[in-house]
């Protein structure tokens, strides 16, 4: 409510806003109960000081217009003062009216400028981590708040801090209770929550960074019909939100909740190209990757040198010809859980090729990493007692650690060492650390002193290995899927032009798959012509002036099914309707 005072020494205060709530007579006028009220100098003398302090109290009226009131006080009322009030407060109205359009103007293309920047900034990372940081660094700047948290998890798993911004870095990964705070109630109810009351609608438990929030706003977000996470935003300087706050923060988490999506399958997918399916370890590729950035932290001095150990299991190839590959298969699967079960959270198991598994061990010499070799071992045979009874029942591990100088190839190579001279020397089932083999000591039972190491023959490829080249093919594709998607996203975010749109999504996808054509066509009067082309066919096909009728070729029945449609010849069909060779147009 607006309220504009003028007294009898003509002392403007200019205008005010008050609660109507605390002056019953505002209320009434503003309800459309009254449209102008007669005041005895006693309330005339509680409205004055209340809007205009040290004024005197006296005789008046009250004229109001929608929300818009005047208060006329004097020493005595005058004839005429409610029609000269009313004539006054209509032009208020207009005045005040027109100002408030301007500001609400300027607010809104304020608010569609910053979701622009935001939807363009969320789609610049596929890192989840990095994105929940940005999401909420976002939110800020979009409601002028006071800090953000994003909350990530399920129901099934609980729910814990991704991401923050205005609060402390060490609030990231503290787990949120059920019902406790605003963002509690908004997984509790899964709908979109406001507060202007936050100490006593929330539960704060002692010690809690909103300990300080006066006002707050939290809104869900999910995909895949399930709730995956929500984003609060607090103020704890004096600020009241409203219904147009939390609809803007509502449309944000929308283009967060895609962003969230989006890097979460580039996670999955991620995740499942560095991992062996059938143990559940890091494959080949992924442990090489993980040894050599644990090298490059070593070498620069930022963490302790790390160990490395490989195991092989001995005789398992007798498991195979005895039970089958069934069998074997089961055997591999326990032990990959065995390991992966019995390693320090940091600490990294891998397969490394057929029956042979690594250990990455962080921060830790030979020594303690042959205690961790040991422990394995021992997880080991008991995992695969059910399978292989007597002394074939184990494995025989080769410790290796890091000295500056060497890189990834040589500490692998000492290792293996290690594993080779226990294996070929009857103690199969121990550890055997790279310091105790003699320096004369070669590999393989033929060679001669002196002469290089003879390289190791190539695992065989397993029956499956077309499968996984399958597997990793796909996800690859889908994992550039991903990217483009992304790098489309970014681009257009900060469009608004739809022919510019057409352009650019056209001019990626080409860039991305380099077809001879690649077009958005469009559809009008039964007529498809086309709105965007890019490739070598649009200047050597004359596709500048192209149209064909709605019902022709593939387009035809794309449009028609509603469904994609792939066709690997160019040959036409009965079903596709050519128009004769005279027409311009291209049967696609």
């Amino acid at each position: 409510m607006r309220v504009i005072a003028d007294t009898q020494d003509r002392d403007r205060q200019g205008a005010v806003r008050h609660d109507a709530r605390a002056l019953p007579a505002l209320a009434e006028m503003v309800a459309g109960r009254l449209a102008h009220l007669a005041l005895s100098p006693e309330e005339c003398g509680v409205l004055t000081a209340a809007l205009a302090p040290g004024a005197p109290a006296g005789a008046g009226q009250l004229v109001a217009v929608g929300a818009d009131v005047l208060l006329l006080a004097g020493a005595r009322a005058r004839a005429g003062d409610e029609a000269l009030g009313e004539v006054f407060v209509n032009t208020a109205a207009a005045a005040l009216g027109a100002v408030r359009a301007v500001a609400d103007h300027e607010a809104h293309t304020a608010r569609q400028l910053a979701l622009t920047r935001a939807a363009k900034t969320l789609n610049e990372s596929l890192d989840l981590e990095t994105l929940l940081g940005r999401i909420c660094e976002e939110a800020i700047g979009l409601l002028d708040a006071d800090h953000a948290a994003a909350f990530r998890g399920t129901h099934a798993s609980g729910f814990v801090v991704g991401g923050v911004a205005g609060l402390p870095p060490e609030f990231v990964g503290v787990p949120l209770e059920p019902g406790t705070g605003l963002a509690g109630q908004v997984v509790e109810h899964e709908r979109p929550m406001l507060t202007n009351d936050y100490q006593q609608t929330a539960v704060v438990p002692p010690g809690s960074p909103f300990g300080r929030v006066q006002a707050s706003l939290g809104v869900p977000f999910g995909w895949d019909d399930e709730l995956r996470g929500v984003l609060s935003v607090g103020w704890e300087r004096s600020h009241r939100v409203d219904a147009a706050d939390l609809a803007v923060l509502e449309t944000f988490t929308e283009l967060a909740g895609v962003a969230c999506r989006n890097a979460s399958a580039h996670a999955t997918l991620a995740l499942a190209a560095q991992t062996d399916a059938l143990t559940g370890c890091l494959n080949h590729a992924a442990l090489h990757q993980q040894l050599g950035r644990e090298l490059e932290r070593a070498a620069r001095g930022a963490v302790e040198p790390p160990s490395l150990v490989l195991i092989d299991l001995d005789h398992f190839k007798q498991v195979n010809e005895e039970h089958g590959h069934l069998i074997g298969d089961e055997v591999l699967r326990r032990v990959g859980t065995a390991l992966r079960s019995g390693i320090r959270p940091y600490d990294v198991a891998a397969r490394y090729g057929g029956d042979e598994f690594a250990l990455l061990v962080i921060a830790a010499d030979e020594e303690a990493a042959g205690e961790v070799a040991s422990r394995a071992v021992h997880r080991i045979r008991a995992a695969i007692a059910e399978f292989v009874e007597g002394e074939s029942a184990g494995a025989t591990a080769g410790v290796a650690a890091w000295t500056p100088g060497i890189g990834a190839s040589e500490l692998v190579g000492r290792a293996d060492r290690a594993l080779l001279h226990g294996k070929q020397t009857e103690r199969r089932g121990g550890v055997h650390p790279f310091s105790e083999v003699p320096p004369e000591w070669r590999r393989g039972r033929f060679t001669r002193e002196g002469e290089p190491d003879p390289p190791r023959a190539p695992a065989p490829p397993s029956a499956t290995s077309f499968d996984l080249a399958e597997r990793d093919e796909r996800l690859r594709k889908r994992t550039r899927q991903l990217a483009l998607a992304n790098t489309l996203g970014a681009r257009l975010a900060g469009m608004t032009d739809v022919q510019a749109i057409l352009e650019a999504t056209v001019e990626e996808l080409h860039r991305a798959f380099g077809y001879f054509l690649c077009a958005a066509v469009r559809d009008e009067d039964g007529m498809v012509s086309a709105a965007a082309v890019r490739g070598d066919a649009f200047l050597r096909l004359g596709l500048q002036g192209w149209r064909q009728p709605r019902e022709t070729g593939l387009i035809g029945r794309c449009l028609r099914t509603r469904r994609p449609v792939l066709v690997n010849t160019s040959t036409p069909r009965p079903t596709m309707s050519p128009r004769p060779r005279r027409s311009p147009c291209v049967r696609s």
